[in-house]
């Protein structure tokens, strides 16, 4: 019933490992006989539900171990107290910063700045291609990004006025140079993709639904035991 003004960006979702881990790539990750453990701040925060799908996905072993909040996240990889963050690029800038870690993994299809080098996505790793549908959920996610909404029920006149200055925000030069000196991505969909976008996901919601449910309960199986499922 939303009626979707646009995006500003959208969300560049990677996996970080910490200077202390060895394993050079994805294929290293996969063959540890031990877990990564994620620091998360709780068993329903997105970060968590991530590590689980790519434990699902791509066949790592990776533990989220709760208790940490947004900032506590990111000094406990520093620290060397967890081994892996999963999230937004936007969120990893200290950990990159202070050199405690390395990108090796995008979760979705996403430029990087070019001194993260190439970086494997996740997509083209798939343990079990049948899972590949939760990709498209994690990718519109990603997409709608920073999204803006109106209220249901706006009249379609007033929409049109809103998404026109939605647009020319984003595009204003001004505006995007300073959201770029906070280095913050701005990368404007219109409104009408993202209710198309929408529109689509949720037109398969039954069918995600079942994906979702298995790849999480595969996720979690791999995180307590680090069995293949």
């Amino acid at each position: 019933g939303f009626s979707w003004l646009g995006s500003l960006s959208f969300d560049r979702r990677v996996m970080v490992v910490g200077k202390q881990v060895a394993a050079a790539d994805l294929a290293a990750l996969r063959a540890r006989d031990k877990p990564l453990l994620q620091a998360a701040d709780a068993a329903n925060s997105s970060h968590y539900q991530a590590a689980l799908l790519v434990n699902a996905l791509a066949g790592t072993w990776i533990r989220p171990v709760t208790g940490y909040n947004s900032s506590a996240r990111a000094l406990a990889l520093i620290r060397g107290e967890v081994d892996c963050l999963l999230g937004t690029l936007d969120n990893m800038t200290a950990v990159l910063e202070a050199g405690a870690g390395r990108i090796v993994l995008r979760l979705n299809d996403c430029d990087l700045p070019p001194e993260h080098g190439a970086v494997p996505l996740l997509r083209d790793h798939l343990l079990h291609p049948e899972r590949g549908g939760v990709i498209d959920m994690i990718e519109g996610q990603s997409q709608m990004g920073r999204s803006v909404a109106t209220t249901p029920g706006v009249p379609a006149d007033r929409l049109a006025v809103l998404r026109a200055l939605f647009q020319e925000i984003a595009a204003d030069p001004d505006f995007v140079a300073e959201a770029s000196a906070n280095e913050l991505l701005v990368r404007p969909t219109s409104g009408d993709s993202i209710a198309a976008l929408v529109a689509g996901l949720l037109a398969q919601k039954e069918h995600y639904a079942g994906l979702f449910r298995d790849a999480l309960t595969c996720g979690q199986r791999r995180a307590d035991t680090g069995e293949a499922c």
